[in-house]
């Protein structure tokens, strides 16, 4: 049961998003041999952001939460692949040279209860 947490900037274009997170969800059942119904997807607009103390890039954040028991190795080649097919992705829809892109995988705490 992947969760998918996506942070845009307020002024972003929500269709682009959700094709960002369309594009994840297909990505992640393929490569966490997991179904598509189980995904659990989120969308939130910020109002501020700086990278690195500057406020000219836009932060673009996908934090992917997913079930304990996976390689760490795995997951970090996952975060790399998904990160690179998503720059293409917003590349056809965004200048990329006014955002910053990043993304984690972190699994899921011990305690969580669906």
């Amino acid at each position: 049961m992947p969760h998918i947490i996506l942070e845009i900037p307020q002024q972003f274009d929500i269709t682009i998003a959700k094709k960002a997170i369309d594009y994840s969800q297909e990505f992640l059942a393929d490569s966490l041999s997991t179904r598509l119904e189980t995904f659990k997807s989120r969308i939130y607009r910020y109002n501020f952001s700086s990278v690195g103390g500057e406020d000219k890039l836009d932060l673009i954040h996908m934090q992917i939460k997913v079930l304990a028991g996976r390689k760490q190795q795995h997951l970090n080649n996952l975060a790399l692949q998904l990160k690179n097919q998503l720059t293409k992705l917003f590349n056809t829809h965004i200048n990329m040279l006014k955002h910053s892109l990043t993304l984690e995988i972190i699994e899921l705490s011990p305690a969580y209860a669906n």
